[in-house]
C-alpha cells in the first residue's frame, strides 16, 4: 500500500518561515505608527491657529488636526489619545500648534486646554463699553455677552480673598491693566479675572473696612478729570470739600456720562440733561462709578490732600488751577480767557 503524501507545512523550515513572516509584520507595523507618529515637519518654526470647538471629538479634532497641516496621519493622533488619561476629554478653544509637534504634543495640549493667549490692554478710566468693544475687537468675547454679564451680575463674582463687587453693575471694578486672553473666551471667565485683579491690586492694600462704591465712584471723577498726576489729591480734596458742604458738584465728565455719545465739547443745553448722573442737576455723588479708574486715582479718592479748596478749572500744561471761592474761580478764568487771546 503506498503511503499518503504529507502536504502539510509541519516541517521545521515551514516554521521558521511563518516567524519571519510574522516578524517583518510586526517590523512594518512598527514602522508604520513610528513614521504616522513623527512630526508633519520636524523642526518647523509655523504657528498655525486651530480652532477646535466645543464638543468636539477625538475623531474630529484629529480631523482638524490634518485639515490645518499639523498632524500627519489621524490613527497616531488616535491610537495617542486610546493610550492617554482619556476622562480629560478634548478641550475646545483657539490653540497655537505647529506642523513641528508630534501626534503626542499636539494630544497633551488640547486634553490640558493649553489655548493660545491675546495680550490685550486696558487703558485706564475706559468705561465697561469702551472695554466690551475692544475685547470684542480682539475676538475674546463677544460684545452684546460681556455688556449682559458686566452689567446685570456683578455680584455674582468673588474675589479669592472674599471680595464681592457692591453693585450688579461693574462699572468701576473692572481692573485696568495688560491681560492675557484666549479667543472665544466666556465672559464669566474673563470678568472674574478683572474682578480678582482689583481685589489683588486696590482691596488687599487696605486693612480696614471701605466703602468701595463711594471710593470708586469718586475715583472714577478724578480719573475722568485729572490729566496730571499731581492733580489727583487735589480734585479729591475738591470733591470731599462740596460733598461735606452740600454743593453741587458740577462734574463735565459726568454729563458725559449720562450723555448717548461723547461730545468733543458740552454746551449749556447738555448740563440740563436729565439724569442721576447728571452732577450739574443732582447734588452728592452719581449713583455709582463713571468709568474704571487706575490705581492712582484710587490712592487720591482713599488719601485725598488737606486742603478748603472748591473750584478748580483746567489750565495751561494739562494743570488745574486750584482756587478757595466763586469769585477767585471766575478771577481764574478770566485770566485764562485773556491769556489765550
Amino acid at each position: 500500500m503506498a503511503k499518503r503524501k504529507n502536504n502539510g507545512c509541519l516541517g521545521r523550515g515551514c516554521i521558521v518561515g511563518v516567524f519571519v513572516a510574522l516578524v517583518f509584520a510586526a517590523l512594518f507595523v512598527w514602522g508604520g505608527v513610528v513614521f504616522m507618529s513623527q512630526p508633519l515637519e520636524p523642526g518647523s518654526q509655523v504657528r498655525r491657529i486651530v480652532n477646535i470647538p466645543k464638543g468636539a471629538s477625538a475623531q474630529r479634532a484629529a480631523t482638524i488636526l490634518v485639515n490645518r497641516h499639523v498632524l500627519r496621519n489621524r490613527w497616531a493622533f488616535l491610537i495617542a489619545y486610546r493610550f492617554s488619561d482619556s476622562r480629560k476629554g478634548i478641550k475646545p478653544g483657539s490653540y497655537e500648534l505647529s506642523p513641528s509637534m508630534t501626534p503626542n504634543d499636539l494630544l497633551n495640549d488640547l486634553l490640558n486646554g493649553y489655548v493660545s493667549m491675546d495680550s490685550v490692554t486696558i487703558p485706564e478710566g475706559w468705561t465697561i463699553e469702551q472695554i466690551a468693544d475692544r475685547l470684542d475687537k480682539h475676538g475674546i468675547v463677544d460684545r452684546a455677552e460681556f455688556l449682559q454679564v458686566a452689567r446685570r451680575e456683578g455680584r455674582s463674582f468673588t474675589g479669592p480673598n472674599g471680595f464681592v463687587p457692591p453693585s450688579n453693575n461693574l462699572e468701576g471694578y473692572l481692573f485696568p491693566t495688560t491681560y492675557r486672553f484666549s479667543p472665544h473666551s466666556d465672559p464669566h471667565t474673563v470678568i472674574r479675572s478683572m474682578v480678582e485683579e482689583f481685589e489683588k491690586r486696590v482691596v488687599d492694600k487696605q486693612s480696614d473696612s471701605v466703602r468701595w462704591r463711594k471710593i470708586i465712584t469718586v475715583a472714577s471723577l478724578i480719573e475722568r478729570e485729572a490729566e496730571a498726576p499731581e492733580d489727583r489729591p487735589l480734585i479729591a480734596s475738591v470733591i470731599y470739600n462740596r460733598l461735606r458742604k452740600g454743593v453741587r458738584l458740577q462734574i463735565d465728565a459726568t454729563v458725559q456720562y449720562a450723555l448717548p455719545s461723547h461730545k468733543s465739547r458740552l454746551y449749556y443745553k447738555d448740563l440740563t440733561v436729565r439724569s442721576p448722573y447728571n452732577t450739574y442737576l443732582f447734588a452728592g455723588l452719581p449713583p455709582g462709578p463713571i468709568c474704571c479708574p487706575g490705581e492712582a486715582s484710587i490712592d487720591a479718592a482713599l488719601a485725598p490732600s488737606k486742603t478748603d479748596y472748591l473750584y478748580y478749572v483746567a489750565g495751561p500744561g494739562g494743570r488745574h488751577i486750584f482756587t478757595r471761592s466763586l469769585a477767585e474761580h471766575d478771577a481764574a478764568i478770566s485770566s485764562l480767557r485773556a491769556g489765550s487771546r
